[in-house]
């Protein structure tokens, strides 16, 4: 990309019910020269959203079909046959054109751009002003309370990255919220507000018969930093092809994703100790001859995260045979 003229990607992250879509529209009402990126899905379109405007709403099979055309830079199955993704073509040509484009960004998918677009990609963090002001505004929303609950579930993992981001923003009124997003803006355009290089792993779980393979310390056994320039799935390929030489090791990755030339799905991603951690699944075939350092420990009753616990059951009950 032609630096000189580069443009700004500022993904939004946070806690579902923070706020970050109302702080978007205000914010391109309120901010020249800021575009918002459609970002696709196969959801059906909720009220007021217009197809390429907020997001390309595409047809499972579309969706699929951008996948194997490696249309994306990164996607993710949410639900079973519920897909969100990143279109490639859209950013390129934005940021080539050294034009700023904004949208709201799962933790997953703007920490994966962070590494894919170092020098463009400004990730900014919603933060509700606390837990209690989270659940009022769900429970105001008229959610579901199985819904309202698995957001409140989710809200501590989501706010574990509020470090890791470029900036932060606590919605506590829409009116600061806005006029704080538009300083972060004119600053990072101005270069006066610097977007961070943070260090990051991947790692593969070991998974078979519902149960997962830790180290005797209870640590997951096959970690690897990113190398200079090294996007996440390289590593985990890299990985694949240097450390599981022994027999069954190789297994499936990503059980149930559709197939990608250039990205594999990620399962879980964490923020550790000033650090970005990459989970991805590696289903063990049933004769692998197993490590001996490496123990079984069923999922739910595994000393790891409640999130990896979650996404590891999620990814479960929604795998796919395409």
């Amino acid at each position: 990309m032609d630096q000189a003229r580069q443009g700004i990607f500022f993904a939004l992250v946070g806690p579902g019910g923070a706020g970050k879509t109302t702080l978007l529209k205000r914010g391109l009402e309120q901010i020249s020269e800021l575009t918002q990126l459609a970002t696709a899905t196969t959801r059906q379109p909720r009220q007021g959203e217009t197809h390429g405007v907020e997001r390309y709403f595409l047809s499972e099979a579309e969706f699929i079909q951008s996948i194997r055309n490696n249309e994306l830079y990164e996607y993710e199955e949410v639900h079973r046959g519920t897909y969100y993704g990143t279109p490639r073509r859209d950013i390129d040509a934005a940021l080539h054109a050294g034009s700023d484009l904004i949208a709201d960004i799962d933790a997953k998918g703007a920490f994966y751009l962070k590494i894919a677009l170092p020098d463009h990609l400004f990730t900014i963090f919603i933060a509700p002003p606390d837990a209690s002001a989270l659940r009022e505004r769900l429970e105001g929303r008229g959610d579901e309370n199985t819904a309202t609950q698995a957001r409140m579930e989710r809200f501590f993992w989501e706010m574990s990255f509020v470090d890791l981001c470029d900036a932060t923003i606590i919605n506590d009124t829409i009116e600061g919220a806005v006029a704080s997003l538009q300083q972060i803006v004119e600053r990072a355009r101005s270069r006066r507000m610097a977007m961070q290089s943070i260090p990051s792993y991947v790692s593969l779980i070991p998974l078979r018969d519902g149960q997962i393979y830790l180290t005797r310390g209870d640590q997951l056994p096959l970690v690897a930093p990113l190398r200079l320039r090294e996007l996440p799935h390289q590593a985990i390929q890299r990985m694949r092809e240097t450390q599981l030489i022994w027999q069954g090791a190789a297994g499936c990755l990503s059980p149930g994703q559709v197939a990608a030339p250039e990205f594999i799905p990620i399962l879980n991603v964490e923020a550790e100790a000033n650090a970005i951690h990459f989970q991805y699944w590696l289903a063990l075939v049933a004769d692998a001859i197993i490590p001996s350092d490496w123990q079984a420990h069923p999922v739910e009753r595994a000393p790891i995260s409640p999130e990896l616990k979650r996404a590891i059951k999620a990814r479960a009950h929604s795998a796919l045979v395409k």
